[in-house]
């Protein structure tokens, strides 16, 4: 192993970076670990015509950038790899192994947008990146199914979400916790309806801890967006890889709950403490009253905790999906 070139060699040697566009010696404050720099030299020839065995491999490369590294330098890592493929000096496919390996929802969530947003398809088979998404979830590849689920729910594309909704049935209480974590800040039509006609088949089946996690899912959702307004947008995928959306006129979060009462009443009659906290948040969603700001002020601090916990820890494992 130490006779490879480092992946940062690499890239200096063939002129695709300057050396003051090359920060990751700051961010590991020295030398960089070996493990990041094997794990950069292979993501390099990564194609989607790579052997199985050629992702399959780097899980155990992965698995000691996570015992070298903390959470924050791994999310400037994934930083750093996205740059590249920006830069069309990597394929979006590099992305794979974090979404693959990686367990923590604050890497995991953006690199699975990321790779939705850069991986080229052709205009005739748009949604490449989400059936690639789609069969890693269904082959049980995916070291957090909650978090890549819940980032391709909140990307705002209806046909991603579509996509998706075979898997609902598949979602574990395990797996629908990490969702709710996962789940981002930015409301999208599609998001809203996804998770309450979801919410409504999950009472209907009496499947009350995972329905608990749906709603506290979309409490966040609303809760962590100042704006309160509702996207609904449709993204461009082609052979050029994603670069914009049309979004549609936005409207606020109360304009566009109006579509969804049936639905909503019918939450109501379930009598499920959280889900009761969901629709009272709906009805009061700028959070005018008390309650609301102290729940608002409650959920910050929780996140806070939370994301200093995930900063100290150094390998996890939230469920049993791993390839092994």
């Amino acid at each position: 192993m130490n006779s490879l070139p480092t992946g940062r060699e690499q890239y200096l040697k063939e002129g695709s970076l300057t050396n003051e566009e090359v920060q990751l010696e700051e961010v590991f404050r020295g030398e960089i670990p070996l493990a990041v720099d094997c794990l950069l030299f292979n993501l390099r020839p990564l194609t989607l015509q790579s052997p199985k065995l050629q992702f399959d491999s780097l899980k155990y490369i992965y698995a000691q950038v996570v015992a070298d590294t903390t959470l924050s330098q791994r999310q400037q890592l994934f930083q750093y790899i996205l740059k590249h493929i920006e830069a069309v000096s990597l394929e979006a496919v590099a992305l794979i192994p974090l979404i693959r390996f990686e367990t923590e929802h604050t890497i995991t969530t953006p690199a699975v947008q990321a790779y939705l947003r850069n991986r080229r398809a052709s205009f005739t088979h748009p949604l490449g990146a989400t059936e690639d998404l789609f069969d890693l979830l269904d082959a049980g590849r995916v070291s957090n199914n909650g978090a890549v689920i819940s980032a391709m729910v909140c990307f705002g594309d209806r046909r991603v979400c579509t996509a998706l909704r075979p898997l609902r049935s598949t979602i574990s209480p395990l797996e629908a916790k990490a969702f709710a974590l996962a789940s981002t800040s930015q409301l999208h039509e599609c998001t809203i309806e996804f998770c309450l006609t979801w919410l409504v088949d999950l009472v209907k089946k009496e499947k009350f801890s995972v329905a608990i996690q749906i709603a506290s899912a979309v409490s966040s959702m609303v809760i962590n967006d100042p704006t309160l307004r509702v996207q609904n947008l449709h993204y461009n995928f082609g052979p050029f890889g994603f670069s914009t959306a049309n979004m549609d006129k936005t409207v606020t979060l109360q304009k566009a709950l109006e579509a969804y009462r049936p639905i909503i009443e019918t939450l109501s009659k379930a009598r499920i403490p959280s889900l009761d906290l969901m629709i009272e948040l709906f009805r009061d969603p700028s959070g005018s009253s008390h309650y609301q700001a102290e729940r608002r002020r409650k959920v910050a601090t929780r996140r806070q905790y939370s994301d200093r916990r995930a900063s100290d820890r150094r390998v996890v494992n939230l469920g049993s999906h791993v390839n092994r």
